[in-house]
C-alpha cells in the first residue's frame, strides 16, 4: 500500500499499458497483440511528475519501504 508514490507527493501514470492495435513501449507506439489485454509496466518506465501535490508521508520515510 504505502509503495504508491502518491503518499509522498509525487503523481505517477503510465502504470499499465493497453491497446488492440497499438500501445506504448519503451518511449515509442509499437502495434498491439490484437487484444485489449492490460499488462503492468516496469517501474522505471512510468512518467512521475515530483512534489506535484503536498505529500501525506515523508519521503525517506517512504523511500524506506
Amino acid at each position: 500500500m504505502l509503495a504508491n508514490p502518491a503518499y509522498c507527493g509525487d503523481r505517477a501514470w503510465g502504470k499499465t499499458t493497453r491497446g488492440k492495435h497499438f500501445r506504448q513501449a519503451a518511449g515509442a507506439i509499437v502495434p498491439g497483440p490484437g487484444t485489449k489485454q492490460q499488462r503492468n509496466r516496469p517501474a522505471d518506465e512510468w512518467f512521475v511528475a515530483t512534489d506535484s501535490h503536498p505529500a501525506i508521508i515523508d519521503r525517506d520515510l517512504w523511500s524506506g519501504v
